[in-house]
């Protein structure tokens, strides 16, 4: 069933008061919450780039692509990249002792 039709609402009544509410179409929310869970998937899991689509509701690796870079600027495969790398620098800086702070006594 429609999501309009269970508000209550007509179709355009309803993409009216979510535009309103969040500042976006339901699509492009639908949308942008998808690739929010991609980049979790990529930076989190390491399943290959066409899982990633597959387990967020992409059809193919193609337009998962172009989705992803279209709402984050940069394609999947590099986002994996700078930011795992970055995760990593960040968890290895937070655990490495501060200069001074040898840990000898």
């Amino acid at each position: 069933m429609a999501t309009s039709w269970k508000a209550g609402m007509s179709p355009a009544g309803f993409n009216r008061a979510f535009r309103s509410q969040f500042g976006t179409s339901p699509a492009r929310y639908v949308t942008e919450m998808r690739v929010r869970e991609a980049a979790r998937c990529l930076l989190q899991e390491d399943g290959s780039i066409d899982d990633v689509a597959e387990k967020t509701g992409f059809p193919n690796r193609a337009y998962f692509s172009r989705v992803f870079k279209k709402v984050t600027g940069e394609a999947p495969a590099g986002f994996r990249r700078a930011h795992k790398m970055s995760l990593t620098q960040a968890r290895h800086s937070l655990s490495a002792p501060r200069v001074g702070e040898s840990g000898d006594t």
